[in-house]
């Protein structure tokens, strides 16, 4: 009597297994999601970092997305151009060139602004930010400690004898996470076509700016009067190039009393 029971068991539940297996294969059919075969061409000209510089969080969702109409092709700043023009290749359609960015530090002081008090916490833009201002007698600018240096996922960006992140614009492309990082907000990108800019970022009366930093904006509006196109404004006492007005003809670099504006390549 034992024995029936368990061969009866055993049959039971085979026969429950086989069901179930077929309930199963029948939902998969019934539910499966197609993926479009594009997606995974897509991936294979996306850089794999999931740096989210796209707008969303992984080179397999900007696939799917782009794939889907969701999302605009050539939106990957690391792939670049090369990765822009595949993409539209494989989606059918026309990309264009892609504007070209860089990143830019609105600061030019370094060793060249005074320090308040010696910070001696850990070496972090972010932490240091925590502690009065890090120090610098400018609260306005860059720390040095390479928060964006440790961000760029390309190793664009290095801190030079002054105390300054420089970016090699030949790597760089515009990726943003060093701005996302910088708690100063003194970072930013911009396009590769304008070479004339204002690199500082004090909101400062024009004498504290000058009694504490060597190449601080002192908003003093001889910019201004050079200016042929009338580009520069001055905005809570700091100096604003419209990029829009600009020809970078490069006068207001050679009359900045302070040498705050500088030309790319100048």
């Amino acid at each position: 009597m034992t024995d029936g029971l368990i061969i009866d068991s055993i049959i039971a539940l085979s026969a429950l297994g086989l069901i179930c297996s077929a309930v199963l294969v029948w939902a998969a059919k019934k539910f499966a999601v197609m993926t479009d075969p594009r997606v995974e061409k897509v991936l294979e000209v996306l850089p794999g970092t999931n740096c989210g510089a796209c707008g969303l969080p992984s080179c397999y969702e900007y696939a799917e997305q782009a794939v889907g109409g969701k999302a605009a092709a050539g939106l990957c700043v690391l792939g670049g151009e090369e990765a822009a023009e595949k993409m539209g290749n494989i989606l059918g359609v026309s990309i264009g060139e892609m504007g070209r960015r860089v990143a830019l530090l609105q600061c030019n002081g370094g060793i060249r602004c005074d320090d308040k008090f010696q910070y001696d916490g850990v070496k972090s833009c972010r932490a240091a930010a925590l502690v009065r201002g890090s120090g610098k007698a400018c609260i306005y600018g860059c720390m040095g400690y390479g928060d964006c240096m440790r961000a760029c996922p390309l190793g664009a960006i290095s801190i030079d004898k002054d105390g300054l992140p420089v970016v090699d614009e030949q790597v760089c492309v515009g990726c943003d996470l060093c701005v996302d990082v910088c708690p100063k907000g003194i970072l930013t990108v911009i396009s590769r076509d304008k070479k004339t800019h204002v690199l500082c970022s004090s909101h400062d009366k024009g004498k504290y700016v000058k009694s504490i930093c060597e190449v601080g904006c002192i908003g003093c509006n001889i910019c201004i009067k050079a200016c042929p196109s009338e580009a520069i404004t001055i905005k809570d006492n700091l100096a604003v190039i419209d990029s829009e007005l600009c020809t970078d003809c490069g006068i207001c670099v050679e009359k900045c009393p302070m040498k705050c504006i500088k030309s790319k390549g100048g």
